[in-house]
């Protein structure tokens, strides 16, 4: 060929409804810059079907922004060389990418029933700093329904855990109480898993500033309801992060159902002990 494509395609900044992306020069010095094109379906040069955006560099320009973009939506960027006089270039092989998704209200509430296992839902997120990563899985405790999350270990030898699996991004409110409620359990009595629960302003743990709970000993083949109450101090986008800390060498680790809602300002009976509640004074009679 005459012409030859780009080459090292790659996005630089990625939004919910825009990339930034850039191309190593064509050794064929384009003079008349290259065109490019950003799909969810089709090949490049294909049509309208699947084109999400498109547009051209004038020579010698080697970056471009896509704009209009949907959030949560898998994209494909292609980019080819145009050398004048009608010789083109083929196209790029394509680099995909993915926009983020767009912060949820409360209540927000994941049982994992919308994914094929053992993928985690969309705009759930994980991150594995050691050991095994989360998953789903068909095979659940007792009292959960399946799928649902769970950590695992390896049988040639399971590392130690330093494991998370985030929410959401929650719309959160300064000053307004929450309530988190999830399920958890390991599925055996010899070993033993450990859990905490932080929140945060991003999906890192080093963004877990804020801790909710701890589960250092989990080893009853049992299933566990937690509820904890947190308010934040300033508003905007929060994550809540379930990591799993076990030591080497242990079995299974699950959360399911994990729900988060404005706390209630009167609780149920007790069910045992029918104590009823005086919601007007915020005690128990």
């Amino acid at each position: 060929p005459t012409c030859l494509h780009p080459t090292a395609l790659a996005t630089t900044a990625i939004t919910r409804s825009s990339v930034d992306f850039s191309w190593t020069a064509s050794t064929s010095t384009p003079a008349n810059g290259y065109q490019w094109e950003v799909r969810t379906s089709g090949d490049p040069g294909s049509g309208a079907t699947g084109l999400a955006a498109s547009g051209t560099t004038a020579a010698g320009i080697t970056n471009a922004q896509a704009t209009g973009l949907t959030a949560n939506t898998n994209y494909f960027i292609y980019v080819l060389s145009d050398c004048g006089s009608g010789d083109l270039s083929s196209w790029t092989s394509a680099t995909s990418f993915t926009t983020p998704c767009v912060a949820v209200d409360i209540p927000y509430y994941e049982d994992f029933s919308s994914v094929t296992v053992p993928a985690i839902p969309n705009c759930m997120s994980i991150q594995t700093v050691s050991g095994n990563p989360w998953t789903t899985n068909a095979t659940v405790l007792a009292g959960m329904t399946a799928p649902a999350a769970r950590i695992s270990y390896t049988n040639s030898g399971s590392p130690v855990m330093d494991s998370w699996l985030y929410t959401a991004g929650l719309n959160l409110t300064a000053g307004v109480s929450y309530q988190l409620i999830y399920k958890y359990g390991n599925n055996s009595t010899f070993y033993s898993e450990s859990m905490s629960v932080a929140y945060g302003t991003g999906n890192t743990e080093a963004d877990m500033i804020t801790p909710l709970l701890d589960h250092p000993s989990i080893n009853d083949n049992t299933l566990h309801i937690d509820t904890v109450n947190f308010t934040p101090a300033t508003s905007g986008v929060f994550y809540i992060g379930f990591k799993c800390y076990s030591i080497a060498n242990q079995y299974y680790l699950y959360v399911d159902d994990i729900s988060v809602t404005l706390t209630p300002s009167c609780y149920s009976p007790v069910a045992s002990a029918w104590i009823a509640p005086d919601c007007a004074n915020s005690q128990y009679l």
